[in-house]
């Protein structure tokens, strides 16, 4: 039961990022974030043992992860360092060209 809760929340996690992708690129990569932050507790969670291993909720958190891959390096568009309460670190933009080589 809680697997099939998981995959329809993982799955509603991974369609709504472009939704907040449309409107503000600060909330869109917080909720990014969060969403890895999610996947990241399945996977940590089966590799110490604290939750049986389970191929579909592992393969939903790794396609999450492949989502943040993707998407992630284009949420931070000159402007938005500031506001939301972002914790994106001031060298995005003071070093723009030390970032995009991270990417």
């Amino acid at each position: 039961m809680f697997r099939n809760v998981y995959l329809a929340v993982l799955a509603v996690l991974t369609i709504a990022g472009p939704v907040f992708a449309d409107s503000d690129p600060i909330t869109a990569r917080q909720q990014l974030m969060e969403d890895n932050r999610d996947a990241a507790k399945v996977i940590g969670g089966m590799l110490k043992g604290e939750q049986p291993f389970d191929a579909a909720a592992a393969m939903a958190a790794l396609e999450v992860w492949n989502v943040t891959a993707k998407k992630a390096g284009g949420l931070f568009p000159e402007g938005s360092g500031v506001g939301h309460d972002t914790e994106a670190k001031v060298t995005i933009w003071t070093d723009r060209a030390g970032f995009e080589s991270e990417l």
